[in-house]
């Protein structure tokens, strides 16, 4: 992670890495600790690529149910206050990611955002936020297989969406009987 060439730094991320996340599941907050305080990565861009590449293995492999953020604001009423699991990444960190002029690294940063490995997990005020955030510029990208993979994840995130709406109707309204979307003639 720390090479300055890009083809080794770019196979770390994509291949040691995941090998190395899922052999050893505990090393998840010592890595983001180490990738934070260092100073080799020789620039920003850099740093937010392996704080991205990490939480991106780490949510694949179902590490992270949902991207908490330890610097937002979530209010008193929600539960995201007392709940002590691992907030791996601030809210700011993805902003800088998501805004970044690099386009494979705010790709990188909106598939963390969108892809979940749970479908029916609703988004969060501050994943939403961060989307309409990036959405005009992740859009207006200039290479097309960019903008493609851009489609590409907001199909699964308009997925997620209509999977954890009709999750959150069921559960609602649990004696309703279950109208078919179709109906046969």
């Amino acid at each position: 992670l720390h090479s300055t060439d890009a083809k080794v730094q770019g196979s770390a991320l994509n291949y040691a890495l995941p090998i190395y996340i899922k052999c050893v599941p505990d090393c998840l907050p010592s890595l983001l600790e180490n990738i934070r305080n260092a100073d080799t990565f020789g620039s920003e861009r850099s740093k937010l690529w392996a704080l991205v590449a990490v939480l991106r293995v780490a949510r694949a492999k179902s590490q992270i149910r949902e991207l908490l953020f330890s610097d937002y604001d979530y209010g008193a009423s929600q539960d995201a206050i007392s709940n002590k699991e691992l907030r791996p990444i601030t809210y700011v960190e993805l902003q800088a990611a998501l805004t970044h002029e690099d386009g494979e690294l705010r790709l990188a940063a909106l598939e963390l955002l969108t892809v979940c490995y749970k479908t029916t997990l609703t988004l969060t005020t501050p994943e939403y936020e961060l989307v309409r955030l990036s959405l005009p510029l992740s859009l207006s990208l200039d290479d097309t297989s960019l903008r493609s993979r851009c489609r590409a994840l907001m199909g699964k995130l308009f997925v997620r969406m209509h999977q954890s709406s009709r999750q959150s109707a069921i559960q609602e309204k649990p004696d309703a009987p279950d109208t078919p979307t179709v109906q046969r003639m």
